[in-house]
């Protein structure tokens, strides 16, 4: 049995020092997969040391889901996640491509509940740039899940940057209840944003 496979037995039975010891062994081989598969278009957005690393990252999550139990099975699991997360990031580049130019402005400082989001600097790597157009597609599914009046005080709050007392008047509503609409849009947005 290789060693690999004996620490891959340890880590499943949750022995944690094998589980790091796992992956730090897998590191290597996680980013020649990336590599190997990353396609020229793919390649243009991502570095195949982001791909390795997201992909470690949820194999380490998921590693009670590995069925296999010697070193090529595992290898095959590890390329198969590799593979989902390739697939995964070009179907996500294809819809970002489609919706070019919107992204939403969310300010952080309202309630402090919600990351402020814009478009990304070319200073950034194309990981980071990556990482805040798909939360910004997240937080756009949000706002369009909401009820309208939730979605549009917190619109007007958060992206046009108006006082509650211009909000209130803008919708017709009172102070209050308008702080009240912001507040659960903002708890829900909040919250689907932690569950991604």
């Amino acid at each position: 049995m290789s060693s690999i496979s004996l620490l891959l037995q340890r880590a499943k039975s949750g022995d944690r020092e094998a589980a790091e010891r796992l992956f730090e062994l897998l590191q290597a081989r996680a980013l020649e997969m990336a590599r190997a598969r990353l396609g020229p278009g793919l390649r243009r957005e991502l570095d195949s040391v982001d791909v390795q690393q997201s992909v470690l990252k949820d194999a380490y999550k998921d590693l009670a889901q590995c069925h296999g139990s010697t070193e090529p099975e595992l290898l095959a699991w590890l390329a198969a996640h590799v593979e989902n997360k390739l697939r995964n990031k070009a179907r996500n580049f294809g819809a970002a491509k489609r919706d070019a130019g919107h992204v939403a402005r969310l300010d952080a400082s309202v309630e402090g509940s919600v990351p402020f989001l814009e478009p990304a600097d070319d200073a950034t790597s194309p990981g980071d740039k990556l990482l805040r157009r798909e939360q910004s597609e997240r937080v756009q599914r949000a706002l369009a899940a909401l009820p309208d009046e939730w979605r549009h005080a917190f619109e007007l709050r958060a992206s046009e940057g108006l006082a509650w007392a211009d909000v209130a008047a803008r919708m017709g509503k009172t102070e209050s209840a308008v702080r009240g609409y912001h507040a659960r849009a903002a708890a829900r947005i909040q919250r689907e944003l932690g569950e991604a």
